[in-house]
């Protein structure tokens, strides 16, 4: 958790310092604690301390735990579900690509039950059950925590994953780092407001491009164009320098005085 936030963090100053600017942002779970830091809800000091917080708490407190994804329709989610109580929905990706979460077992059964009636179901490779009711057992010290961050208002639009709706200044209290640990990522909700704030270039910040294929599936392509960072398992040199060439021919002025830096050159 903190290597994905420094990644994150750094690449968006990085992306800063080339002349993007982000209209609105979106965190996907630890990306939240990059795009919060971003918009000046916090300093980069505090969010690590947060995050280091986060990952360690969950280590010692939680139970693992399994994740899996269901891709299919939120309503035959939500009736695989139905009377089950040790599995809860931890992200609305898509459309048809919702994430559940739980203990092994439970999660096992989900899986089972969503095969018998020929729905897709894969278990995630994750370390622990991610944003469910097994994260219940940190919250406390992880509340403490929270507690002992200053959290300044937001200098730049952001949309919660939590809500799903544009931050209203809850995103600057420890309630709401407290309230994120263990409720759903809210991705559908949260890219579905991006058309209203007028977005038409989406850039994913970070080590692969998963939420841009997400994004895709939500908004589609015919009013909003799509570029990832980094990709898995890809040369990162090229594929920095392709995303800035995209971002160029989508129409962002980049700097390229600040592009020919030792970063861009590693």
């Amino acid at each position: 958790q903190p290597a994905i936030f420094a990644l994150e963090y750094a690449l968006a100053r990085h992306w800063q310092s080339l002349g993007v600017k982000p209209a609105v942002m979106v965190g996907h779970s630890v990306g939240e604690y990059a795009a919060a830091v971003i918009a000046g809800i916090m300093s980069p000091e505090d969010a690590m301390k947060l995050i280091v917080a986060r990952g360690r708490l969950m280590v010692e407190k939680c139970e693992t735990g399994d994740m899996a994804a269901i891709l299919t329709t939120q309503d035959k989610v939500e009736a695989l579900l139905d009377g089950v109580t040790d599995v809860q929905v931890a992200a609305f990706n898509a459309p048809g690509n919702t994430v559940v979460s739980g203990t092994a077992e439970g999660i096992a059964a989900i899986i089972e039950k969503a095969k018998a009636q020929d729905i897709d179901a894969r278990l995630l490779t994750v370390s622990h059950a991610f944003h469910s009711n097994m994260m219940e057992s940190m919250l406390a010290e992880f509340k403490a925590v929270a507690e002992s961050i200053e959290f300044q208002p937001a200098k730049l639009d952001i949309v919660s994953t939590v809500s799903g709706a544009l931050n209203q200044g809850e995103m600057s209290t420890a309630a709401y780092w407290v309230d994120h640990v263990k409720r759903p990522v809210s991705f559908v909700a949260a890219i579905n407001k991006l058309p209203e704030q007028k977005v038409n270039l989406c850039l994913e910040i970070g080590p692969g491009s998963t939420l841009t294929g997400l994004a895709t599936q939500i908004l589609g392509t015919d009013k909003c164009r799509f570029v990832h960072t980094l990709r898995a398992k890809q040369n990162s040199e090229r594929q920095f320098n392709l995303a800035v060439a995209q971002m160029y021919a989508n129409g962002v002025d980049i700097k390229w005085a600040a592009f020919d830096a030792p970063f861009a050159r590693q």
